[in-house]
């Protein structure tokens, strides 16, 4: 078993009707007004418990091997800027 092919998973949802403190992970929102444009734009702090993965794959048992994080989304319409 290749272990770099191992991981775990945490499934966070970016839906509008989930961005909710208190829900999603989500501890923290913050609105301010956007330099160059002028608009509103709001700010999460999400808190993901890394004890509690959403699924371990390949069967990793440990945080001693992880050398990097990888993010993918989908179901996306409309380019999205995250920070």
């Amino acid at each position: 078993m290749n272990s770099v092919e191992s991981y775990y998973q945490y499934k966070v949802s970016l839906r509008p009707a989930d961005m909710q403190i208190g829900r999603n992970f989500i501890v923290d929102k913050v609105t301010r007004e956007h330099a160059e444009s002028g608009k509103q734009v709001d700010w999460y702090q999400f808190k993901i418990p890394v004890r509690e993965p959403s699924k371990i794959v390949n069967g990793i048992q440990d945080f001693r091997s992880i050398r990097f994080m990888r993010i993918f989304m989908q179901q996306f319409n409309q380019p999205v800027v995250l920070r």
